[in-house]
């Protein structure tokens, strides 16, 4: 303790006026309307243009039409076995593999579908260009179904082509303007 300042105090440092308020004339006065709320979404969020909403719902939608492909692969499958049951009972697994890898497929592609969308709704690009290439092997399986000449093919070269479109559609609205604005604001360093 220092003798001269045994009876003085120290001075507090000023402290800045409440957030959202001006000063005016001494007194403080409210600033105006503070940005409203908007649950859902944390701040410095930007909102989805529409061209993501819709890439994100098709991919929403390739999720569930595997779904649906699966289910119709099992139905297949087990109406086959009980219209066929001796050729099944005698050691031919090849139809019970098939709809095994198709199931373990589905489960594979429903998590790239829903991870993609996921990833794409934060503003990822990596996962743009991973959809992207995703969809190139996606299409390539798709020209060999359509290729193939093997009999009763017909149905699963419809539906494979129905899948292959809501691919489709999610690439062209992943690479749309404002797309792609929406993930150049995303990746921008002072974010």
């Amino acid at each position: 303790m220092s003798p001269e300042g045994a009876g003085a105090q120290v001075a507090a440092p000023p402290y800045p006026p409440p957030r959202g308020y001006a000063s005016g004339n001494g007194a403080y006065q409210p600033a105006g309307n503070p940005r409203p709320y908007r649950a859902g979404a944390p701040a410095g969020v930007l909102p989805l243009p529409a061209a993501m909403i819709t890439a994100v719902r098709l991919m929403y939608a390739g999720a569930a039409y595997t779904l649906v492909w699966t289910i119709g692969v099992i139905a297949v499958s087990a109406g086959i076995v009980k219209n066929n049951p001796v050729h099944i009972a005698g050691g031919d697994h090849r139809l019970a593999g098939a709809a095994t890898f198709s199931v373990l497929l589905a489960i594979a592609e429903v998590a790239l579908w829903l991870g993609l969308a996921r990833a794409c709704r934060r503003g990822r690009n990596g996962a743009r260009v991973a959809g992207t290439i995703l969809f190139g092997v996606y299409s390539l399986g798709v020209l060999g179904v359509a290729a193939s000449s093997q009999a009763g093919l017909g149905p699963a070269k419809v539906l494979s082509l129905i899948g292959w479109l809501i691919g489709l559609g999610a690439v062209i609205a992943l690479w749309q303007p404002p797309s792609s604005a929406f993930f150049t604001a995303q990746a921008s360093p002072n974010r």
